[in-house]
């Protein structure tokens, strides 16, 4: 498996994962915005040749947000989404990052616990934050 900066030409297969994978998906227009975007870490896994994940990040001000952490139905429970988390939180500190947050659905026990495997605690609640279906929010602080 290869770790390495997500490139324009890999956003169709960025696009099609999130389409196939997530309730709540970024647009292709969303995912373009944030390949642009300055203060970012975005980074993807790929097995032979095959996009298996991805991981889009901000920060600023000593602080950053994981805003987005996908692996492909078929790549699960390989480890991958551990990879990109281990990586980023790397990238994002070299880049002074001290405290790092995010959001996941409350009945993703799975990224749950490999948030909370990285040093993540709970720190707050959004209500109804989530669409379809409806469901909040958890918010998770790491420093």
């Amino acid at each position: 498996m290869i770790i390495r900066e997500i490139r324009k030409q890999d956003l169709p297969a960025v696009a099609a994962i999130e389409e196939r994978q997530t309730r709540d998906g970024w647009t292709r227009g969303m995912l373009a915005s944030e390949l642009a975007a300055a203060g970012c870490v975005r980074l993807l896994a790929e097995e032979a040749g095959e996009v298996s994940g991805y991981i889009f990040c901000r920060y600023v001000a000593g602080e950053a947000e994981v805003l987005r952490l996908c692996v492909a139905e078929s790549y699960r429970r390989q480890g991958i989404g551990d990879r990109l988390m281990s990586a980023a939180l790397q990238r994002l500190a070299l880049r002074g990052s001290l405290t790092f947050f995010l959001e996941v659905r409350r009945s993703n026990i799975a990224a749950r616990r490999l948030y909370d495997a990285h040093g993540f605690v709970d720190v707050g609640l959004r209500r109804h934050y989530y669409r379809g279906p409806r469901e909040d929010g958890v918010i998770m602080r790491k420093r």
